[in-house]
């Protein structure tokens, strides 16, 4: 299956994928993903307040990108610096932003204006970060996969986000499947009652 990434950030040092097969529409499936919220996202709920427990130690609020529970996921992103830099409905969406992710307030994010921008930033001792969702039909109703992928700016952006790689690489991939699972759910529900009604 081709990434949306393979165009906008071809060169990387980090990569996360993961996929799911759901028993929907991709326009059931692409609705469900555009209106995710963290409040279906138990696990990755716990694993955003265990991030953020040294921000609430330091006087932060700790919540790091989990946010309004009731808000959907991607608009949240949206508001927290990333941009979208494809989409193509009900089959392709990308963000991105370039950041200091291990920094503990993340320090200083970029949001760029559009792809090229994001493909041009050059900002010392940052990433490049971006992630897909891309969704193909099947026979038995939709593949829908995600994706991130990271490309550091310089030398010393690259040592600090593999230390802090090492650390999160474990609880992203969990984050990423509970997303992924939490889609299903909402899609297939989708499909059944539109099924049921008509």
């Amino acid at each position: 299956m081709m990434s949306t990434l393979d165009t906008l950030l071809p060169v990387h040092v980090q990569r996360s994928a993961h996929e799911i097969v759901v028993a929907a529409p991709a326009p059931v499936v692409w609705e469900a993903m555009r209106r995710l919220t963290p409040g279906e996202l138990s696990l990755t709920r716990t694993l955003m307040a265990i991030r953020g427990l040294p921000e609430r130690l330091l006087g932060g609020d700790g919540r790091g990108r989990a946010g309004d529970a009731d808000a959907p996921l991607v608009d949240q992103f949206l508001a927290s610096g990333f941009a979208v830099l494809a989409e193509e409905a009900p089959y392709a969406l990308a963000v991105g932003a370039v950041a200091t992710p291990w920094r503990l307030r993340h320090g200083e994010t970029y949001t760029p204006v559009d792809a090229q921008d994001f493909a041009s930033v050059a900002r010392p001792g940052s990433v490049r970060m971006a992630m897909a969702f891309d969704l193909a039909e099947t026979g038995a109703g939709t593949r829908l996969r995600t994706e991130t992928r990271v490309q550091p700016t310089d030398a010393a952006a690259a040592a600090a986000f593999g230390r802090y790689w090492r650390v999160i690489r474990l609880g992203s991939a969990l984050i990423r499947m509970d997303m992924l699972r939490a889609i299903r759910r909402r899609a297939e529900r989708t499909g059944a009652a539109v099924a049921a009604a008509a």
